[in-house]
């Protein structure tokens, strides 16, 4: 029996799966990938530690660094809820190759010791400390800057009201792709398609989340209480599916949830554009953007602004932009010819 083996069938494993929320049929498949180092197994999408059992999912892990005494080393893993895994290794040696493979499977996490850093998220600054980490992936956080970001005592101290109350957010649950169906009036059917079937045959190239598609009345509301009115080609996508994320590009659309919960967020240009936040893109804190004046899609590198047009052409010119010449296949060479012919 592998400890993997040993460890699931114990009085821990409850606890561990609860953490995250793991899906144990997911975690199951991926024991195939595991890569045993240390105390560890790392997969493709979780990893295991098996002194005092921690199943963590790559995708949550923010920031990784090596804390402890000589005698008594850990991983401290600060992850998307907020909250710090410390993750037991034997040998302070491994750290480097349990590292790398880290850095491998989780493209956006950052590295390293920063002390600033670190005291903006003892002082409640996560949400700025998550800002930081999105414009620096896969960067050692020393080099990582946070002048300006760290607020005085008498700011963190001083009560705020916001305009609205915030809930607590979650992600909207994973569905399987294998058994997705592309409806036919999504406006952009081809794209999706396109992506689903790459990510099945290209998996070490092309990844795709697709997550469990919003209610015609939860949409409704979310318009109602923001007094927004969403594009028809958003509403759509969100009956399919409520968010998304791709590997081409970095891109992803945010739940409702969470394009509710940054509706407040101020931005360097104030009061004077009717945008909300909807997206990332690329990884590096491009954002993107919907202008509720005209329905438009923008993207805005670091105070660069682009109007894209909608989510259509937007994700046309990703998969031309970060996917031609990278994957020797038919399709996806017949799609990028009949767009540049265009």
């Amino acid at each position: 029996m592998t400890r993997y083996e040993e460890m699931i069938q114990s009085s821990s494993a409850e606890r561990a799966l609860k953490r995250y929320d793991t899906d144990k049929e997911k975690l199951d498949a991926d024991v195939v990938n595991f890569k045993p180092i240390d105390d560890w197994d790392i997969g493709s999408s979780y990893l295991v530690s098996y002194y005092l059992p921690s199943i963590v999912p790559l995708s949550e892990i923010l920031w990784v660094r090596l804390i402890g005494r000589p005698e008594n080393k850990y991983v401290w893993a600060l992850t998307t809820d907020g909250f710090v895994q410390l993750l037991h290794i034997d040998n302070e040696d491994n750290y480097d190759e349990i590292l790398k493979m880290l850095i491998e499977r989780n493209k956006k996490l950052i590295y390293g010791d920063n002390e600033k850093l670190e005291e903006l998220y003892d002082n409640k600054g996560f949400k700025k400390v998550c800002k930081l980490i999105a414009a620096h992936p896969n960067e050692d956080a020393s080099n990582i800057s946070v002048d300006g970001a760290v607020s005085s005592k008498a700011e963190k101290e001083a009560p705020k009201t916001p305009t609205k109350q915030k809930k607590t957010c979650e992600q909207p649950k994973e569905v399987d792709p294998d058994t997705v169906t592309v409806p036919a009036d999504l406006p952009f059917i081809e794209e999706m398609e396109l992506l689903l079937y790459l990510a099945k045959n290209y998996p070490d190239e092309v990844d795709i989340t697709l997550y469990e598609p919003a209610t015609a009345a939860r949409i409704e509301e979310f318009e109602s209480r923001n007094n927004i009115k969403l594009p028809e080609e958003l509403k759509s996508l969100f009956l399919f599916s409520n968010g998304f994320n791709t590997s081409v590009g970095n891109m992803e659309i945010h739940s409702l949830d969470l394009i509710e919960n940054d509706l407040d967020t101020e931005w360097e240009w104030g009061d004077t554009k009717n945008y909300i936040y909807i997206g990332d893109m690329i990884g590096d804190g491009e954002i993107i953007l919907l202008d509720l004046d005209t329905g438009s899609i923008l993207t805005n590198d670091h105070g660069e602004e682009s109007d894209r047009g909608d989510l259509l052409t937007l994700l046309c010119d990703n998969i031309c932009t970060f996917l031609e010449g990278e994957i020797d296949d038919d399709r996806l060479e017949e799609y990028i010819n009949s767009i540049t012919m265009e």
